[in-house]
Order: structure tokens, then sequence, then C-alpha cells
């Protein structure tokens, strides 16, 4: 254990880069000053989905006739900011502001095979 920024306890791993911080409970993987709850340097392998604000980044796998709940087809529909603001946190206007108030647009991608 070392002290660390302001003081604050932390543990680190033998490897020398990998870090507890003690008092907020943060967990650095490839750095020593974790600012959040887990902080990576470098590429995630992961046996489940993996979430970003709650919202899955990893897509469903397979031909649906339906849209599995949750999930959008990227048509480039306009859809509420209200409904799906996890979603408009992390795009925002990027592929469309729709009506610049209530509204945004998905993004638009066509596969041909």
């Amino acid at each position: 254990m070392r002290k660390g920024v302001n003081d604050v306890d932390v543990w680190l791993l033998t490897n020398g880069i990998d870090a507890y911080n003690k008092a907020d409970g943060n967990i650095g993987i490839g750095l020593q000053k974790p600012v959040t709850r887990l902080d990576v340097s470098g590429s995630i392998n992961a046996s489940s989905q993996i979430m970003v604000n709650y919202v899955p980044i990893a897509s469903p796998i397979g031909t649906m006739s339906t849209d599995p709940s949750g999930w959008l087809i990227c048509d480039g529909r306009n859809i509420s900011r209200a409904t799906y603001a996890a979603l408009f946190s992390i795009i925002g206007t990027t592929f469309g502001a729709g009506n610049w108030t209530t509204i945004f647009s998905i993004q638009i991608i066509k596969v041909h095979f």
C-alpha cells in the first residue's frame, strides 16, 4: 500500500500499475490513478455484454423478424429524445437533429449481401 493523490490510500498490485483506491472503491487496470469506478488502459475481453451508460454496446447475432426489446433498426428514423434519453446522451445529434427539440435521428446502416 502507498499514499496516492491527496494522501488517499491506494493499493497497488504486484505489477505496480494496477490499483485499487480504498477511499472511493475505484479500480484501475493498467494505470495507477483510477478516477471512475473502473478505469482500463487497453483492450477489454468480456464473456458477457458490455454496457455504456446502461446501453449495451454489442449487437444481437442472427436474423430476427422484429426488433428485439430495447433495440432499434438503424434506418435513419427520428426517435424521441425522452424515450431514448440514454442513447441521445451518447450520440446526440451526430446523425441528425430531428426537430431540434424533442426528437433526434439515428444512423442509417445499409448492408447488402
